[in-house]
């Protein structure tokens, strides 16, 4: 899948990003998770700061991006270099394309593709923290592919609201169990 493909329609699904994700070596830098409707990037933008300034070297997922799809990738509070992104996100395109002993290609979306390019880039970089926004919400984001032992050590919810109602449910408590 080329970094220009578009998925038409949202398949709310954890199957596509679990077999690319499962094409990488293991994610393993300590994270913060954090999820809600309205203020998970200041959440996020917040806490990757104060990390940052106690001198860990903290990488950032937020989405979406603000000017171009590399700037949802951030380490020490700036977005990751181009080439940097690039590099990293044709190895992903190219894992996404190819399928395994027989396998599909995973064909994962562009959310999905974008959520391992993050995960590569962190790990690779090996920062200390990596502070990860969740897209849409529920238990089927994308991001929810975080290795559960281990990885995960802070996970926070911000206020939630009635958004995503086709996907996450009609009412707060619905989607408030749907992002938890």
């Amino acid at each position: 899948m080329s970094i220009n493909s578009t998925t038409p329609t949202i398949i709310l699904s954890l199957d596509r990003i679990y077999r690319l994700v499962n094409k990488f070596p293991a994610f393993t830098r300590p994270t913060i998770h954090v999820t809600g409707t309205n203020g998970k990037g200041s959440v996020t933008a917040l806490v990757a700061s104060i990390l940052h300034e106690t001198g860990l070297r903290v990488g950032r997922f937020n989405s979406p991006h603000l000017l171009h799809v590399r700037d949802s990738i951030s380490i020490g509070l700036k977005p990751v270099s181009e080439s940097r992104y690039f590099e990293t996100r044709s190895i992903v395109d190219r894992a996404n394309d190819e399928g395994d002993k027989g396998e599909e290609a995973p064909r994962a979306s562009l959310f999905e593709a974008l959520t391992v390019t993050a995960m590569r880039i962190f790990e690779e970089e090996a920062v200390d923290i990596a502070v990860i926004e969740v897209g849409m919400g529920g238990r089927l984001d994308s991001t929810n592919v975080l290795p559960e032992k281990g990885v995960v050590k802070v996970s926070a919810m911000t206020a939630v609201d009635v958004d995503h109602v086709q996907w996450l449910g009609s009412t707060p408590p619905e989607i408030a169990r749907e992002k938890a």
